[in-house]
Order: structure tokens, then sequence, then C-alpha cells
């Protein structure tokens, strides 16, 4: 098992948002996390990615415990966390933010290798190489969070709402190329997002929170076609 949390709780000081949250993704799969605003799933991942410390349970990577570490130290353990803010460098062209995602790279020869990567899965960050993160639309500063993300060569990103923000257009295109990460790639992903459709279509499996607690497991086309998902989040 590549990542699992057992019995998490976590919040915000006194509000507590997460209660029990447990679950597995093993090492390849492409897994969601769906539910309602305001049901945890940010916090899940802000939490496994070391940015909130939780109240009690565990958070374990590669059978190891990670929670109460920082997030930088898990970080460079193999878990990249994409947020949905993005929170580029503005000031910062793409190539410097790029850079900036790589800052524990000391082999020069990887690290070209991983630009070439991340230009090649999104080319029009190339044409924009020498353009300030700023000025870029948001599909644009999203494919760059994304590909800022990869640049560490993770064993696995916690992505947070890809399609907020975005165009359909854009959001198909932001979870095709997911897509291509997780299945030419290997990449393991666990991804949060609001469009429950176009998640349960392109993952494996899923999990559904509410009010912090799993209320709902499976199969992505088994979540899509159970009635209360259809009814709750689908409107069907």
């Amino acid at each position: 098992m590549l990542l699992e949390t057992a019995n998490l709780n976590a919040g915000y000081g006194f509000l507590h948002i997460l209660r029990d949250v447990s679950l597995k993704v093993d090492e390849g799969e492409f897994v969601c996390l769906i539910g309602p605003n305001g049901a945890g799933k940010s916090t899940t991942l802000r939490t496994i990615a070391g940015l909130i410390r939780p109240y009690d349970g565990r958070v374990s990577f590669r059978g190891q415990p990670i929670n109460g570490l920082a997030g930088h130290r898990i970080t460079q353990l193999g878990v990249s966390y994409i947020s949905e803010a993005m929170n580029l460098f503005t000031n910062m062209t793409v190539h410097e933010n790029l850079m900036m995602g790589a800052y524990t790279i000391r082999d020069k020869a990887f690290l070209r290798n991983q630009l070439d990567f991340v230009y090649s899965l999104f080319p029009r960050l190339e044409e924009r190489r020498n353009q300030l993160s700023g000025t870029m639309s948001g599909g644009e500063r999203k494919m760059l969070a994304i590909a800022r993300g990869l640049m560490s060569n993770p064993k696995m990103v916690l992505v947070d709402e890809p399609s907020f923000g975005l165009s359909p257009l854009m959001t198909k295109a932001v979870f095709e190329a997911l897509d291509l990460l997780n299945r030419e790639r290997g990449l393991t992903i666990l991804v949060v997002e609001q469009n429950v459709t176009l998640t349960l279509a392109a993952t494996n499996r899923g999990y559904v929170i509410e009010n912090g607690r799993i209320v709902l497991e499976g199969p992505s086309p088994a979540l899509a076609a159970d009635e209360y998902v259809r009814r709750v989040f689908l409107g069907i």
C-alpha cells in the first residue's frame, strides 16, 4: 500500500473537520475523493501533505508514518501537493516557477529530463517559458501548478480541485494530462474534485466524504451507478 490514512481526525483549531477518515491508495492507482462543499475533501489532502497537523489517527506512506512531519519533508519522501490556490510565484517566469519545484534536485541531467517531460506534457508552457506566471490565463496557471508539482519526480500527487475556475475545454485538457500521467508514467494520483461526473469517469476508485466522514467507497463505475451518488451529486 502506497498511502494509507487510519482514523484520521483533523481540523483548524477548535473546528473539528475530519472524523475517523480512513482511506487507502495503492501504487499506480488514480483515486478520487468527492463530496459536497465543506465536507473535508481539501482538509484531507492538506493533512496528508503535512500542512495541517492531525488531532489523532495515522497517515502512512510506503508503510512509514508521516503524520507530524513538516510539509517539505513529506515532499522529499515523494508526495507532491498541488493546491487549488496553485500558489505560484507570480513575479517569476514559467521556467523559474518550474525550477522552484525542483529545488531539491542536484542532478543536472535529470533536471533537464524533467523539464523536457513537463514541456512535452504541456507544450503551451514551453511557448511561454519566459512569461511571468501572473500574466497567464487561469488554465495556463493550472497547467504550470501541475507541471511544477511534477518537477521533483514524485511517487504520488495530491491534486486539489483541478477544474476550479477553468472552462470545460481547459478542464478536459487538465484531466487528460492527469490520465496520461497515470497510464503512461504510472504516477499515483489522489484527486479532490467538484465535477463528479468527469472525476468518476477518469478515476479507478473513489471515496465519498460527507461531514468529515467517509460514507461510501468503491470502484468509480460502481459509485457512478450508485443510487445515492446519482441522486445527491449527479441530480439524476
